[in-house]
């Protein structure tokens, strides 16, 4: 298309002014000479028509072009349908017929992003701000309500199901299970004991409990084997899994009982170590598979697994479970028994250090079941000649007020209770 080309006439000043020369071809478009560049580059685009006036006389004149003529006013930009507001809330006055964009976004109001909430403030001051927060709020009504709304923090019917993470909730694991073929079943069990997959090794010690239940001479000869995979399994980090090696546990140690070590007191300490798990039924499950070994086997055994790590583990819980077992076991044996029995040397050696340890700990409720431990040791008359061939001195040392102070106690009760049972005159 030929386009004719304008120049700029310079005046004694050395600005130009506008001249405007129409195209034929296409009538509404006019060729623009800047009169910055000085007829460098030039603008070529489609405007609607503009009426020119002349300029008031108390006008300024321009600093680039002083003689040219300015339009008095620019052409009305309208709000689309789509996104024009209520006026009450936009329009600066009911008087005022000229509708108003929305407020661009600054560094003090910026833009939500897409998903979060609109924070606004409760009492805008200014009434920018006002019209800002009015136009966001009807361009968006759903921002509205998530403003308001608090996410839920409740646990979900889903998340209790029988898939949660908590092993399907109060259940036992172990269901009951009726054996057709024994030579069969034994086979099958062997083969899933050999596996390399937790999963088959699991089933396989859950077939091991339904055998001990028919026979349990049979499900001895696998205890070794059953042993060193319920450690596995009390390490897993599936709940499942070590749920129902605790309840392997509480079912096989009631009646076939293996006690070889280390595999008896790595299963002891691990067992320590879940009852102090975040999962409920992991803790429960944990705590009733103890109980059952503490009523099936030896005290000595028992004993001998407990004093390895439990008093001194880092876990306020594990260490006030291992206290009350203690107790437990010590009671079940008897005091005057354990200290002048020969045959409970080692035992009675780690039940007193095990004592003076919880003596010492700093959680209260570990010392206080360390104080109903000794307490009835206190008092008897073997005590110091124990204590002293048994115990290391440096640990004596520390613990050496707390034993006076436990005896002068039980004394100072004794003779209260004799001077009761003594009659009025």
């Amino acid at each position: 298309m030929d386009r004719d080309w304008c120049k700029m006439q310079s005046d004694s000043n050395g600005y130009g002014d506008y001249s405007y020369i129409p195209i034929e071809e296409e009538p509404r478009t006019t060729l623009h000479v800047c009169p910055t560049c000085k007829g460098s580059g030039f603008f070529d685009g489609v405007l609607p028509p503009i009426e020119f006036k002349e300029a008031p006389k108390s006008a300024k004149p321009s600093q680039f072009a002083p003689d040219c003529e300015l339009p008095v006013a620019l052409p009305k930009i309208k709000c689309p349908l789509s996104l024009r507001p209520k006026p009450n809330q936009l329009t600066r006055s009911s008087s005022s017929t000229v509708e108003t964009l929305p407020l661009l976004p600054t560094k003090k109001n910026r833009v939500p992003q897409f998903g979060a909430t609109l924070k606004t403030r409760s009492n805008p001051t200014t009434q920018e701000e006002k019209l800002y927060c009015a136009t966001w709020l009807n361009l968006f009504p759903k921002l509205n309500n998530l403003s308001n709304s608090r996410p839920s923090i409740r646990n979900s019917k889903s998340r209790m199901s029988s898939n949660s993470s908590e092993g399907g909730g109060d259940i036992d694991l172990i269901e009951p299970r009726e054996i057709d073929n024994k030579p069969d079943f034994i086979r099958r069990t062997k083969v899933k004991l050999k596996s390399s997959n937790l999963l088959e090794i699991s089933e396989g010690v859950i077939d091991v409990v339904h055998l001990a239940k028919v026979d349990e001479t049979a499900a001895y000869t696998f205890m070794p084997q059953v042993n060193r995979h319920l450690c596995e399994m009390l390490r897993s980090l599936k709940v499942k899994i070590v749920r129902q090696a605790c309840q392997a546990i509480a079912q096989l140690f009631g009646r076939v009982s293996h006690v070889s070590r280390p595999e008896f007191d790595d299963i002891v300490v691990l067992l320590l170590i879940r009852t102090a798990d975040s999962k409920k039924f992991v803790r429960k499950d944990a705590t009733s598979a103890l109980d059952v070994i503490v009523a099936s086997t030896p005290p000595q055994v028992v004993v001998r697994a407990i004093h390895a790590k439990g008093p001194r583990s880092k876990n306020p819980h594990v260490r006030l479970t291992t206290a009350k077992i203690m107790c437990t076991l010590v009671r079940l044996v008897g005091y005057e028994t354990l200290l002048s029995h020969p045959a409970l040397h080692e035992m009675r050696k780690r039940v007193l250090e095990t004592g003076c340890i919880l003596l010492d700990d700093q959680n209260g409720d570990v010392r206080s079941v360390g104080r109903d431990l000794m307490s009835n040791f206190v008092t008897l008359g073997d005590f110091e000649e124990a204590l002293l061939s048994d115990v290391p001195q440096q640990l004596i040392k520390r613990v050496e007020k707390s034993i006076i102070c436990l005896r002068v106690e039980l004394l100072k009760s004794v003779d209260i209770l004799k001077t009761s049972d003594i009659p009025l005159q």
